[in-house]
């Protein structure tokens, strides 16, 4: 499951001046001016942003402070709904039709959406479960990630798999499987 292409493509818009703004600020990649879709940034490069900018936990309110009265009410809300991002280790345990299965180290249970694509196409490469680096953000009552996970190629032993789909079942059977962020 995916979110729709204009939620998307809203997305992208609030988010690239976001990555700019903290390329900037944090002095990331010096010879990139711009992230943009259309520029094809090395996922790398992006990564690294990204890591500075949810790493200051002023993110996104001072971006806000600057550039809030040149946005929307529902964009500066979107945006502000970023502070609320969970950033981490998950692991990626199944893919269902209302989204992607995702388990914390705490134990939390999330159903996240794919952006452009859904999970199943962007990690073609690897069947679940898989160990996910990423960030979770509330977009419009649901969740997705910033777009930039970073996915681990090892192996999961059966005996966490099993851990895994029990945390996930208990979690299913208790109403606490987190589909957004409030």
């Amino acid at each position: 499951m995916k979110i729709s292409e204009k939620d998307s493509d809203k997305y992208f818009e609030l988010f690239f001046p976001l990555l700019d703004y903290a390329n900037r600020k944090y002095s990331v990649i010096r010879e990139l001016r711009k992230v943009c879709f259309e520029a094809h940034v090395p996922s790398q490069y992006l990564r690294k942003i990204t890591d500075s900018l949810w790493a200051d936990n002023t993110e996104p309110a001072e971006y806000l402070r600057q550039y809030g009265d040149t946005l929307s009410e529902e964009d500066r809300s979107i945006i502000e709904g970023f502070s609320k991002r969970i950033c981490g280790d998950f692991i990626l345990l199944k893919h269902l039709p209302k989204g992607t299965v995702f388990i914390a180290k705490d134990h939390k249970v999330y159903i996240v959406k794919g952006l452009k694509d859904t999970w199943e196409e962007l990690l073609f490469f690897k069947e679940p479960p898989a160990f996910v680096n990423m960030t979770i953000l509330p977009f419009k009552g649901q969740l997705i990630t910033d777009g930039i996970p970073s996915v681990s190629q090892e192996f999961m032993p059966l005996e966490l798999e099993r851990k895994m789909n029990s945390i996930y079942l208990q979690a299913k059977k208790n109403k606490e499987i987190i589909t957004s962020i409030g």
